[in-house]
């Protein structure tokens, strides 16, 4: 699920694959593309413009570019590498995570997706990345950014190019990586599990270096922010928990 604003917002149900759309802060909801697996990731610009990961009904990966909200979609790539994970910084920069085979891959555009560039990969037969998340604002040029794969979490200070070793573990304590959201380059979120333990939410202000638990999070999987103080939390099973406040 993803809102640009107080009233726009894109959601995709499982089972069937639905595409949605709200303008009225959730109130109605209209189907845009009903039993569609082309959508299973999104990620909005703006009002008009969007991406989307997927497959079609040969199992082949997509990509997809709407212009228009979500109303009609063009396919930007499709082939045999399937997509796990995108994150836009612009109409034109993106990062995807992907696989071949085995091989399991990062990779950037900077065209709006009409070329790929392969910036990170490693063999593994296991799970690929299943989470990319870049700070949409530049620092001396560059993006800050990170992947989860497997529990584990990497990143980047120069917009992919380079990653840093994986981790699993907060403040030295081992365990599995679910979901992450920054506002800016120090200040974020992760949803994170410790070995033997609940789930828990912890923050950031020195980019990782350090993290403040904020909350057992009751099996929460994604976190999101608009603030400092104010964001969303959810779980597969929950579509919306409300507003949760980190003071």
């Amino acid at each position: 699920m993803q809102f640009i604003n107080a009233q726009t917002g894109w959601i995709t149900l499982y089972n069937p694959f639905n595409f949605l759309k709200t303008t009225n802060g959730g109130k109605i909801w209209n189907t845009l593309y009903p039993n569609s697996s082309q959508f299973i990731f999104f990620d909005f610009i703006d009002n008009s413009i969007g991406y989307a990961i997927g497959y079609d009904a040969m199992f082949n990966g997509l990509i997809s570019k709407t212009n228009n909200g979500g109303l009609n979609w063009i396919t930007v790539y499709t082939g045999a590498r399937g997509f796990t994970a995108l994150d836009f910084v612009n109409q034109d920069t993106g990062w995807f995570g992907a696989f071949l085979g085995d091989d399991v891959q990062i990779l950037r555009t900077t065209n709006g997706g009409q070329t790929l560039e392969l910036q990170y990969s490693y063999m593994s037969a296991g799970q690929g990345i299943n989470e990319v998340f870049f700070v949409d604002k530049p620092y001396d040029g560059y993006f800050y950014g990170w992947f989860l794969n497997n529990g584990f979490m990497s990143k980047t200070t120069n917009s992919g190019f380079t990653w840093s070793t994986p981790v699993d573990s907060v403040n030295g304590l081992p365990g599995d990586y679910y979901w992450l959201f920054f506002l800016e380059k120090d200040t974020g979120w992760v949803v994170f599990e410790p070995n033997l333990n609940n789930v828990k939410i912890y923050k950031t202000q020195n980019g990782g270096t350090n993290w403040v638990e904020q909350i057992n999070s009751d099996g929460f999987a994604e976190v999101r922010f608009i603030n400092q103080s104010v964001g969303w939390a959810g779980s597969e099973s929950i579509c919306l928990v409300g507003w949760i406040r980190f003071l």
